[in-house]
């Protein structure tokens, strides 16, 4: 999730970051009390309540441990990589905009979205996980996606 979404109070900029994985929205101006119910109330949640494995067909990873499993078995990324695949297993089938994965991967510098750099790492992600039945897809124009065959 961008950061600039925390300033916007929208109900479209509120569906679209909890979409993206948020837990709680909270718009300005926001009441201390309002806050600190809503932390005690996720303290509160049993801690096995979720399952931290992300998984899309037979390709699933771990955030909290970086890892990513092929099936059963484990796949060796770099942090370049991994920072790559998680925007496809956490959106699914919806399309990654290069801009998205340039950000998520180089977040110092958007350089990527104009080179073949993303391609290229595309392309070395494609042959790692090429025992998976899930595939890297390009939409010309619109980005990237992951579709399971």
């Amino acid at each position: 999730m961008t950061p600039f979404l925390m300033f916007k109070d929208a109900p479209p900029d509120r569906i679209q970051a909890l979409d993206e994985g948020a837990d709680d929205y909270l718009i300005k101006p926001f009441d201390y009390g309002e806050l600190f119910a809503r932390l005690r109330a996720l303290l509160r949640r049993p801690s096995g309540e979720r399952s931290p494995l992300l998984r899309c067909g037979s390709l699933s990873i771990d955030p909290a441990t970086r890892e990513v499993l092929v099936g059963v078995t484990p796949a060796e990324l770099t942090p370049r990589e991994f920072a790559i695949i998680e925007p496809f297993i956490r959106k699914s089938l919806a399309v990654v905009q290069r801009r998205t994965i340039a950000l998520q991967a180089w977040p110092e510098e958007a350089d990527a979205v104009g080179s073949n750099t993303i391609d290229v790492h595309i392309a070395r992600l494609r042959a790692k996980r090429a025992r998976s039945d899930v595939r890297i897809e390009i939409l010309r124009g619109a980005g990237y996606r992951l579709v399971v065959s």
